[in-house]
């Protein structure tokens, strides 16, 4: 997973100072990510730590670093001008021994608070230099060059896709050997063949590579050691020749998206103001996007409705009973950092015209070299605001003479999208006038393609065919997306009841029914009827609301278990969350 450079003709000296010596804070907000300035003081604090200390390691990788975000009663009781804490969370890890650490850095006193060393076998996420060296490892491995060639595919044609280890341990024999076991940092690695350089193809006109899959080999590669330790060879199968490409069969006449009068979104920074809606947006390195501290106006009061929401995990797991499969289960956010993957959203194809485009900066895993001072990366437009029609707000009509009172509709769509290996994914938070949010999620990219032959395979559908008739299956799978939303309605004291509809027995009549409540008192996992229409809903536990004023609801099955079916060609069994807070 390798990103271009950005190159910028602008030259700025910067100095940093020592630990110790204090930085200056520019943040006016306790949720405002950490700038550049502070996340290399933290980085050069923590590095002078394990330089001064003979019994620790050098040659660190740091996995992440960013803003330790306060307390939650401490941001509660903030007001504007009032200080606020700075602290950086810093995750260190040393390929060599194995071992990981989490430090916290003080940053408005240059001081590290404390470094902890995580238990045996803790891994942070992967990181983009790991990739770079096991890719050069596996390129260098004679057998897996050798088992391309028995294939047809050259080498130097092949991409290299990364994975976490998943869920299947390495064989017990491999495994002895090895000074960490199963505890061994692993990266496990599929190919794909190019058929050809990637400086071969017209950037207007990419070639996809996940449209042609190399079956039966799976690369193993130590991290600690640096070193190949297993490989299966196992299955051949031709390889398809198609580009994973293919041309638009519509093109759409221009439709223009602009606000002459201007946009009604008032952003100062990071904070967002929108008619009744109000909140604070960032980009998170392992999240994506946060929005914290939400809040809706409602008859002169602005009612916190939210403290924090953000995705924290996407689970994807494939369905193919086959040993170079069964271990394919991905936490796309936790494993890989998803926010580092967000990409630069474009006007007219990732967004409409009218949006505002907001930039982030992320600390990079090496921190920093001759190259890059800072250590630190830009990743510019990975978030867009933007409002958008949004249809019918409501409508009535007299009955008598027929006069209509309808109001337009309008939404605010706080969007970003990442990719992870084969898939894109995007997520659209859209804020409504009547006080409901809605989150959207769009899985696009490619499924992650088998190589196959005629035989049918139920759990592998055939998705394609070449010009050759080389065939390419799509193995079932799913995703399960997680988010998690700390709710405030009308402050931190809520309480959580589930209803769900039933039939109303007694009444002599089939028609009626009724709604149960059930109040959830602790987190859990269940199984649920999908059938009986199970709606959440979140209530202020010291304020009662009108029909015009209701609690916090959760609709569309947002509690109810996902329906347990496998699904093939990137489909998702989870149903949208629909957020009403009016």
């Amino acid at each position: 997973m390798k990103r271009g450079l950005l190159v910028c003709l602008v030259c700025v000296a910067l100095t940093f100072p020592a630990a110790g010596e204090a930085v200056e804070i520019a943040a006016s907000h306790p949720f405002e990510p950490l700038s550049a300035l502070e996340m290399k003081t933290a980085f050069e604090i923590v590095k002078a730590r394990f330089t001064s200390d003979p019994n620790l390691p050098d040659k660190l990788r740091f996995p992440i670093l960013v803003l330790s975000e306060p307390p939650k009663q401490t941001v509660l009781a903030w007001k504007t001008g009032d200080a606020f804490p700075r602290v950086a969370h810093v995750e260190i890890l040393h390929n060599e021994s194995n071992r990981t650490w989490v430090a916290l850095v003080d940053l408005r006193q240059s001081k590290l608070v404390s470094l902890e060393q995580m238990p045996a076998g803790t891994q942070p996420a992967l990181t983009d230099s790991e990739n770079i060296e096991a890719d050069a490892i596996i390129r260098a491995y004679r057998p897996w060059q050798d088992a391309m060639r028995a294939r047809g595919v050259n080498p130097d044609f092949a991409f290299l896709d990364i994975w976490a280890p998943g869920d299947a341990p390495l064989p017990d024999d491999v495994a002895a050997k090895l000074p960490y076991g199963q505890n061994t940092r692993l990266l496990r690695y599929l190919t794909f063949d190019r058929g050809a350089k990637l400086e071969a193809f017209d950037p207007l006109a990419p070639q996809n590579p996940y449209g042609r899959p190399v079956e039966g080999v799976v690369v193993t590669v130590d991290m600690n050691a640096g070193a190949v330790v297993h490989m299966t060879d196992t299955v051949m199968h031709p390889i398809s020749t198609e580009s994973g490409n293919a041309p638009a069969t519509v093109a759409p006449r221009p439709l223009s998206s602009e606000q002459p009068q201007g946009s009604d979104i008032d952003r100062q920074g990071h904070l967002v103001r929108w008619h009744n809606w109000q909140f604070y947006v960032a980009l998170h390195p392992r999240e994506g996007l946060v929005l914290y501290d939400v809040r809706f106006a409602d008859r002169g009061t602005l009612r916190p409705i939210a403290y924090r929401m953000a995705l924290s995990e996407i689970y994807v797991y494939y369905g193919l009973g086959e040993a170079n499969w069964a271990w394919r289960g991905a936490l796309d956010v936790g494993e890989y950092n998803a926010g580092t993957l967000a990409q630069a959203l474009k006007v007219n194809e990732d967004v409409p015209e009218n949006a505002q485009l907001l930039d982030a900066v992320f600390f990079s895993d090496i921190g920093p070299d001759g190259e890059n001072e800072t250590g630190t990366r830009d990743l510019p437009a990975t978030v867009a605001l933007y409002e958008r029609d949004g249809g019918i707000l409501w409508s009535r009509t007299d009955p008598s003479n027929y006069d209509r009172d309808t109001r337009y509709g309008r939404e605010l769509v706080v969007t970003w999208n990442c990719w992870i290996g084969n898939y894109i994914y995007g997520f659209d938070w859209i804020f409504k006038l009547d006080g409901s949010i809605e989150i959207r999620v769009l899985l696009t990219g490619n499924t992650l393609n088998r190589g196959t032959n005629a035989e049918t395979e139920a759990s592998a559908p055939k998705v394609g065919i070449d010009t050759k008739g080389v065939l390419v299956a799509a193995p079932n799978h799913q995703h399960f997306l997680n988010f998690r939303l700390d709710l405030d309605v009308d402050g931190p004291v809520n309480h959580f009841t589930e209803m769900e509809v039933a039939h109303l027995p007694g009444t002599g009549f089939k028609n009626s029914f009724a709604t149960t409540m059930q109040h959830i008192e602790q987190e859990g996992f269940r199984d649920t009827n999908p059938s009986r229409c199970a709606i959440g809903t979140w209530k202020a536990a010291v304020k009662t609301h009108s029909v015009s004023r209701r609690a916090m609801r959760l609709s569309r099955a947002a509690w109810r278990s996902p329906i347990r079916r496998p699904v093939s060609r990137g489909s998702s069994v989870l149903p949208l969350l629909s957020i009403s807070c009016g």
